[in-house]
């Protein structure tokens, strides 16, 4: 997926309220501007009433809207198909439903590494990471 133009923050979709204030606080420990969701419908919630961020991060099992029923709601509007999704869940071998969904990048929880996580946000949130001098952080793959 290319890098999108982006200025919003990270919006972090997440059910379970210990994992998604740790993934909060871990970006923005990292200097990047961050929003939370409880769920799916909470996020499509927010980004209807005007939020573009430059990413989510996403849990696959949530209550109301999923994971996967988020990132198949964002890809069908032409206005939010750009916005790339970082989806970190425990779900079983997701791949074949996430395809057709065109994620960025998928973390097996509870094994997320954090640098790789903070070097694809700031990639696609354009900013610039803590680790910047740190030439195993040099390229995003």
């Amino acid at each position: 997926m290319p890098l999108p133009r982006a200025t919003g923050p990270v919006l972090v979709v997440e059910d379970d309220a210990d994992v998604r204030d740790a993934l909060a606080t871990l970006l923005r420990t990292d200097g990047l501007q961050v929003e939370t969701a409880a769920d799916g419908q909470d996020a499509l919630d927010q980004i209807a009433t005007g939020l573009r961020p430059c990413l989510a991060v996403v849990d696959l099992l949530m209550p109301r809207v999923d994971g996967f029923q988020f990132c198949d709601a964002l890809r069908r509007d032409p206005e939010l198909a750009d916005i790339p999704v970082i989806v970190c869940s425990a779900a079983e071998d997701p791949s074949a439903r996430l395809a057709p969904l065109r994620v960025a990048a998928v973390f097996k929880k509870p094994f997320v590494d954090p640098r790789q996580l903070l070097r694809l946000a700031h990639a696609y949130c354009k900013t610039m990471p803590s680790f910047d001098d740190d030439p195993v952080h040099d390229e995003v793959h």
